[in-house]
């Protein structure tokens, strides 16, 4: 017979062959492993995201309460709390700056890495990454680091310089 049911019965009787696999059934799997991997990546992004908060906030908390005797200081000699902040952000700044300058050549480097470690004889993998996900990926990133700013704005109003400034360190 001419379908593919038909062909499968015929085939399978014979000793030599494992499975037949009609080209619909390739095409399937093939949108099934893809389906899968755009879940894995966005699993990854959403999780990368996260992680990138996490230690961007940690890393300016961690600055922020290191030096608040050094803002306290600041303040007594006139400084306002958001020129304490603008302190903070510019020095962070730097850090997404050359983060930003490095991560698509970086990012452009792990693509190729995976794109040649899935690829196949069955299919190709293209690492092709067109600059609308680039633009994309530099926003996500702008975005994670305005709402770790916005927290650390308010972390820096909730000091208590005085308080600061009276302690002293052992």
């Amino acid at each position: 017979g001419d379908a593919p049911g038909d062909m499968r019965a015929e085939l399978s009787v014979w000793s030599n062959v494992e499975s037949v696999y009609s080209s619909q059934d390739l095409q399937d799997r093939f949108a099934e492993f893809t389906d899968i991997m755009a879940v894995s990546f966005t699993a990854m992004i959403l999780i990368g995201g996260l992680l990138g908060f996490a230690i961007l906030f940690n890393t300016v908390s961690v600055a922020v309460a290191e030096r608040t005797r050094e803002f306290a200081s600041l303040r007594v000699l006139g400084f306002s709390k958001g020129e304490i902040y603008t302190l903070v952000i510019r020095e962070n700044g730097l850090a997404v700056i050359i983060g930003l300058l490095l991560g698509p050549p970086l990012g452009r480097g792990i693509s190729l890495f995976i794109a040649e470690s899935i690829s196949s004889e069955l299919f190709y993998l293209s690492p092709l990454i067109s600059w609308p996900a680039y633009l994309i990926t530099g926003l996500i990133v702008l975005v994670f680091v305005g709402i770790v700013w916005l927290a650390i704005w308010f972390r820096i109003r909730r000091i208590q310089f005085l308080e600061a400034l009276s302690s002293r360190m052992t």
